[in-house]
């Protein structure tokens, strides 16, 4: 079972989210906010953080950034309204490991989870 951190400022997607991936029986954790987000990732060991990444409450691409830099070993799933294209332009690709960009299906959020579960720990994070 791996523990997985569920980030979006979204009510409904949280929930879709969890949804999804509560079909495998991981343990689940939801946040909400920053404070939250690094309220949780401070707590527990994450393998997993599937972020919806351009919310504005959340601040995604900041927060993936400051995420993978304290928690190497947490794998990043970003979850996109646009293009992967314009999440390069925000050097995304540096911080997450996998990006799936919306409209989004929880079997497809749920296969990408497993597929970053069976790849090896984060690679280095730049300073």
């Amino acid at each position: 079972m791996a523990r997985i951190l569920v980030a979006t400022a979204n009510a409904d997607l949280r929930a879709y989210i969890g949804e999804g991936l509560g079909a495998a029986e991981h343990e689940l954790h939801f946040a909400a906010s920053i404070d939250e987000v690094m309220d949780a990732a401070a707590d527990h060991r994450f393998d997993v953080a599937v972020m919806d990444v351009f919310t504005p409450v959340l601040e995604g691409v900041a927060l993936a950034a400051t995420l993978a830099r304290a928690c190497p070993h947490t794998r990043i799933l970003a979850l996109l309204d646009y293009t992967t294209a314009r999440a390069r332009n925000y050097e995304l690709h540096v911080w997450a490991e996998s990006v799936l960009t919306k409209p989004l299906s929880g079997e497809r959020i749920a296969n990408e989870v497993a597929f970053l579960l069976e790849k090896p720990a984060r690679r280095a994070v730049p300073a």
